[in-house]
């Protein structure tokens, strides 16, 4: 599991984000909408390269907030896991 060898040499924010990035991952394999997600990404990542190239929008903050996106889908698939938990429990 990457990250917590990085936490144990003091290395807190590459740590947690490569865990998080492994985490989201196995999410993703794991669930059953992996095409939809998969678009949804190259979607993101055709935009934010099409922004630059057509309207010359530098990318410096894409190297800072390029982690949310993992943070992001993994809220959503929790979410969604417990709204699944709530339908099979009948509420």
């Amino acid at each position: 599991m990457p990250g917590p060898g990085h936490i144990l040499l003091s290395y807190y924010q590459r740590g947690l984000i490569y865990f998080v990035a492994f985490g989201s991952v196995i999410s993703m394999i794991s669930s059953e909408q992996i095409d939809a997600l998969r678009r949804t990404a190259l979607l993101a990542g055709g935009i934010i390269a099409l922004s630059n190239t057509l309207f010359n929008l530098p990318l410096e903050w894409f190297n800072n907030w390029w982690p949310i996106a993992p943070i992001l889908l993994g809220g959503y698939l929790i979410y969604r896991a417990r709204q699944e938990q709530k339908t099979d429990q009948g509420e």
